[in-house]
């Protein structure tokens, strides 16, 4: 590793560069300077510090045998060890070498897991926090497997369910391309003898085209600009952006928000599961979502229940969450049944959810295939009606 080091010397402000396996070892290095200042790690330049690439499927291997292994009783100490001695990706060995660290330096292991938050997501962070709080790695590291193993199957349930639609897509811009690029050009001719007589379809259809070869430069960076544009506007409106993604948006909105909803409840499910009071579940389970206006209302809720409101309204004041859940809130309080409860909530936002993906689908496919057949019977007109009209005059 490189560290930068600031020093003074004859009351000038210099700097120099050593290479050293720790900052301890420096000390030991010849030219190492009297009067340091200040010293820096200078990390390498690495593509993925730009792109996380993220490996669900391994990461959810990773803590499936940690749970396993805490499980059959081993300690935390020797399941990363035994870990680090399994093939896992470069970053992942990273991250447990971290953790291992932090074990002999008596450091908490959330800790050092936040600085692989954009790998591995805030659920880590927040269930080792948990078992290092309640001394219960096994029980925290099981409820973490679970919780991710679900979001894994909702992700492919959701990939599984775009990947027709997306086939489609990349088939219509297929089609556009070999029509523009090779079918139009062959009856050029054509077009050319029926002069101001082209029907409307192949007029508009070779205007399209000549707009594109000539200012295609021109649209890619408009596109460009576009893009960077969006994100910047929504990264300076985040919240609004967040509140019409989640309430607005047909079929979206509602598969969007019961995804969110099951996610929460089966964290605070879990965590009041493992003998934690609601109040503390909410709280550590406000930052379980990106979506910047429902991390607001969970803020309020916290908020509203620590200053003396019922569970019940203080969910149902921030007017997210359906009646179904408010009233199983309110009985989970006049029962003192929370933990069964919360499990028949997150169970049934899981349905929900199950059920919306279905409805997307079924929406989502028929109106693709309306829109990308239209597009195909327009450029097959567009294309052939001159040709029939040509043949006509000729016969």
């Amino acid at each position: 590793m490189k560290y930068k080091l600031c020093f003074e010397e004859k009351g000038k402000l210099k700097t120099i560069i050593l290479e050293s396996s720790s900052i301890e070892n420096l000390k030991t290095l010849n030219g190492y300077p009297l009067n340091i200042i200040k010293i820096k790690k200078i990390k390498p330049f690495k593509i993925d510090s730009l792109v996380v690439f993220k490996n669900d499927k391994e990461v959810l291997e990773l803590f499936y045998e940690m749970s396993t292994m805490l499980e059959a009783k081993l300690p935390i100490k020797d399941v990363i060890e035994i870990l680090l001695n399994t093939q896992f990706s470069p970053r992942l060995q990273d991250i447990l070498y971290s953790m291992q660290n932090a074990i002999k330096n008596g450091q908490p292991i959330y800790k050092v897991l936040k600085n692989y938050q954009n790998y591995l997501g805030y659920l880590p962070i927040l269930f080792f926090k948990l078992g290092e709080k309640n001394s219960n790695f096994s029980t925290s590291i099981s409820a973490l497997y679970k919780i991710l193993n679900e979001s894994y199957t909702i992700k492919q349930k959701i990939n599984k369910a775009m990947s027709y639609p997306l086939i489609l897509v990349v088939a219509l811009f297929v089609s556009v391309g070999i029509i523009f690029n090779f079918i139009v050009p062959k009856f050029a001719y054509i077009f050319a003898q029926l002069g101001d007589n082209l029907p409307l379809s192949t007029y508009i259809l070779l205007q399209i085209k000549e707009f594109i070869d000539n200012y295609y430069i021109f649209i890619i960076f408009f596109l460009f600009l576009s893009i960077i544009g969006i994100f910047t506007l929504y990264k300076n409106h985040k919240y609004y952006f967040d509140k019409i993604f989640i309430l607005y948006i047909p079929y979206f909105s509602s598969m969007y928000r019961y995804m969110i909803f099951y996610k929460l409840f089966l964290t605070i499910s879990l965590i009041v599961r493992s003998k934690f009071q609601f109040q503390d579940a909410m709280d550590s389970a406000r930052n379980i979502s990106n979506n910047l206006f429902v991390k607001r209302n969970l803020e309020n809720i916290i908020r509203d229940i620590n200053s003396g409101m019922s569970i019940s309204r203080s969910f149902e004041k921030t007017n997210l969450f359906d009646k179904v859940a408010i009233r199983l809130l309110l009985t989970a309080q006049k029962t003192n049944q929370m933990e069964r409860i919360l499990e028949d909530i997150q169970r049934i936002y899981k349905k929900r959810l199950s059920s919306n993906i279905e409805k997307f689908t079924i929406f989502l496919e028929p109106l693709l295939i309306l829109i990308i057949s239209s597009i195909v019977l327009w450029l097959v007109l567009a294309v052939m009606t001159p040709v029939w009209e040509l043949s006509s005059v000729i016969g």
